[in-house]
């Protein structure tokens, strides 16, 4: 990759005494253990000496204790003292797919410890990638806000990969395949979703004509007798279309409030937000303008009728 300058690289550190093993842990924010539902007790390690261990380690050293009272317990390792911040099971069918992602617990022990990474680094032995030699564990930051790094790191992982007939070419890393299909799912049915949408603002344009037609044709006295009293149409006209502006901008407040009232409830239900597009506010407002423009426009026309046709 030319852009080493964006690449952190984590080499593979190991550790092994009494028949436990002690394993590499990436910083919470790129390690596979910070997912959510992977501790069966406890937390994400946030000092030096504190450690996740398996479930297996945990019977080892803690015999006859429950996972949630090992949290807090010290233990002795190559010569150290650490503490139990959290307990895993990376054997567990719903913890294999993000657990295995990371490639360097491909062949992870049962007892196995995780030891913060610049710790482990200080004692731990740097080995070959035991799932696949050769290969480095790498994090580019930010690689999903910005498209130029993303495309360097599709470029470099892009490569002919063993298995595969010669002359073609795959993704190195599974979760950029999975990206892309996803992606390509997701745009199919964007196209589905923005055809059905703009047929429904369509069929709402042509509501709207009909209710402000049928609005000015029940209000066509009150219009007349207004004028006859000394009103001038172009205060008339700017009555009628001020009234639906404060329509706009209620009907806009409304679908502001619904859409926060619907953004937090993903949230405290799937834990993450998800935010509209950038581009769903300027349609709205887009929307919002040709609804006054055309409330106008008819209003004017409608004004031109003589008063007397108007009252009768």
């Amino acid at each position: 990759m030319h852009h080493k300058e964006w690449v952190t690289v984590y080499d593979y550190y190991e550790a092994e005494d009494n028949g436990l093993v002690a394993y590499y842990l990436m910083p919470a924010e790129d390690s596979v253990l910070n997912v959510d539902g992977m501790f069966e007790a406890g937390h994400f390690p946030v000092a030096a000496d504190e450690v996740i261990i398996t479930q297996e380690t945990a019977e080892i050293l803690f015999p006859g204790t429950g996972f949630a009272d090992c949290v807090g317990r010290t233990f002795s390792f190559c010569g150290r003292t650490w503490t139990v911040s959290a307990v895993t099971i990376p054997q567990k069918a719903a913890f294999n797919e993000h657990f295995r992602a990371d490639l360097y617990y491909m062949r992870t022990q049962k007892a196995a410890i995780f030891i913060p990474y610049e710790t482990l680094k200080t004692f731990g032995e740097k080995k070959e990638n035991p799932a696949f030699a050769g290969s480095l564990m790498c994090v580019v930051r930010g690689m999903a806000n910005d498209q130029t790094k993303r495309q360097a790191v599709e470029d470099a992982l892009f490569m002919e990969i063993p298995g595969m007939e010669e002359g073609q070419k795959g993704w190195a890393n599974y979760y950029l395949q999975k990206i892309d299909e996803r992606s390509e799912q997701i745009d199919q049915v964007m196209k589905v979703f923005y055809a059905v949408f703009f047929t429904m603002c369509l069929l709402i344009c042509l509501y709207m004509v009909s209710v402000i037609r049928t609005e000015l044709f029940y209000r066509r006295k009150e219009l007349g007798y207004l004028q006859i009293f000394g009103l001038p149409k172009r205060s008339v006209l700017q009555m009628l279309w001020g009234e639906h502006l404060v329509r706009a901008c209620a009907a806009f407040i409304l679908a502001l409030a619904a859409t926060l009232i619907l953004i937090l409830l993903y949230g405290i239900i799937f834990g993450g937000l998800v935010l509209p597009s950038w581009a769903t506010f300027p349609a709205c407002l887009l929307f919002a303008a040709l609804y006054l423009l055309f409330a106008y426009g008819t209003a004017r026309k409608y004004l031109k009728t003589s008063i007397r046709e108007l009252i009768t």
